[in-house]
This record gives C-alpha cells, sequence and structure tokens, in this order.
C-alpha cells in the first residue's frame, strides 16, 4: 500500500510539473505573437505612413505642372471692341 500511495504522490506531483511547464510555454508564446505582431503593426504603419507622403508630394507635384501651365502671369484685361460708327 505505501509503495501504491508513494506512486500516486509521484505521478500527481509530475502532472502538477507537466502542467505549470506547458502554462509557462503558452504564456511564452502568447508573448511572442504579441511581439511579433507589434513589430508587424509598426512596420505597416510605416509603410503606410511613406505611401501617403508619396501621394501627397505627387499632389502638390500635380498642382504644381498644373498651375504653372494653366494660369498666366497676370490676369487678363478683358477686351474692348472697336466701335464702329
Amino acid at each position: 500500500m505505501p509503495s501504491d500511495e508513494v506512486e500516486i504522490a509521484k505521478q500527481k506531483e509530475e502532472a502538477k510539473a507537466t502542467k505549470l511547464r506547458l502554462k509557462a510555454e503558452r504564456k511564452e508564446t502568447a508573448t511572442l505573437r504579441k511581439a511579433t505582431k507589434a513589430v508587424r503593426d509598426a512596420e505597416a504603419t510605416k509603410a503606410k505612413q511613406k505611401k501617403m507622403e508619396a501621394a501627397a508630394a505627387a499632389r502638390v507635384a500635380k498642382q504644381r505642372r498644373k498651375q504653372s501651365r494653366t494660369l498666366p502671369k497676370r490676369p487678363l484685361k478683358p477686351r474692348k471692341l472697336p466701335i464702329k460708327r
């Protein structure tokens, strides 16, 4: 009987140790997953910011090109037609 009780106690100890080890592994995995997600999100935010800046620069360049083509140096005066008598 005592050897059975000792065996049961050992099994309980092993089960408890295994449970704690698995819990620690899950916690570590979750931490790594969160860290990976944070890095990925930071990279995505950085790429999105670059894309937005490039789009803004393109818009400004387009506006400047358009202004240089269409706007005269000074405003045009309306033409007066000669009066015929």
